[in-house]
Order: C-alpha cells, then structure tokens, then sequence
C-alpha cells in the first residue's frame, strides 16, 4: 500500500508529547502517530470478548491505580477494601465496555448486562463485608456482622448470583 504523505503543524506542548511518547517498535515521530491512530482505530469497535474489554478496562484504570498502589507502597501498607474496590471497578468497566456494543443491537442485552452487574455487586459486597472486622467498642454486638453477612448470603442464593 503506498503512504500519503501529510504535513501537520504542532503546538510545542503536542511536539513535546510526541517526541517523549514512547510505544513497541515506533521510533520516529511517523511511527508513533501510526500506533496512536490505531489504537484509537482499535478502541472505537466494541470489544471481541470480556477479556478484551478486561484488557481495554486495565489501561484505562492502569495510570491512577499506580498512584494509589504507590502511595501504599510508601506508607508499607495495603487495603483489602481498595484492593476489592479496584477489582469491582475494573470488571465493572469491562463489563459496560462488553455489553455496550451489544445492548445497542439488541434491547434484550441489557438484561443480561444487568444481571452481570448484579452478581458483581452482590460478590463484591460480600468480599467486603467479610473482610469486616467488629469494631472495638465493647458495645459492639459481634453478632450483628455475623446477621448481615448471612442476610446478604440469603439475598444472594434468593437472586442466583451466589458464585462463592
């Protein structure tokens, strides 16, 4: 196939990015707008598959995921609750990029898609409910975590969406 060749004016801001801009295999500033243009090319089709919306999800949330893994690096500490956040996030994410391109072919996959965002739900909160720990009031009741945990059990198994 034979190039087109273009002339295009950049700001210096635009110059700066492209020539910092660092992709596989693209070297000169012709090869890096190559690989820019198709991965906006890529990423205007809806995903082929969950995973590749999982893979697509992941870029996106890769940048300020790192500041937050970073910082608890830092502080030599890690949440489970964020751990568990950024996992639901993510497949949160997938999920809509997944079923998007489907619910607009057909009104009847957006019942699927809310069943899946259900499930997620329901799994997610339950991993989170379960890394709960009573609080050190003696006051506390330890039972009452203990009641909404199998509550949230009951309501799961009641939905179908129990996959624990």
């Amino acid at each position: 196939m034979k190039s087109i060749p273009i002339s295009v004016r950049l700001s210096p801001a635009e110059a700066a990015f492209l020539a910092d801009f660092t992709a596989p295999d693209a070297v000169t500033p012709s090869d890096k707008l190559r690989f820019i243009i198709n991965k906006v090319r890529k990423e205007e089709h809806a995903p082929h598959s969950l995973a590749d919306s999982k893979q697509r999800a992941s870029g996106y949330l890769a940048p300020a995921l790192a500041v937050i893994e970073q910082a608890e690096s830092r502080c030599q500490k890690q949440s489970s609750l964020l751990a568990t956040q950024h996992y639901w996030l993510e497949r949160s994410l997938s999920s809509l990029l997944f079923h998007a391109g489907n619910i607009k072919q057909s009104d009847d996959a957006i019942q699927l898609y809310e069943r899946e965002c259900l499930k997620l739900l329901v799994n997610t909160t339950g991993q989170q409910l379960r890394q709960l720990k009573p609080p050190l009031s003696s006051s506390h009741n330890p039972d009452i975590l203990d009641n909404v945990r199998h509550k949230l059990d009951e309501l799961m198994n009641v939905q179908g969406v129990n996959d624990e």
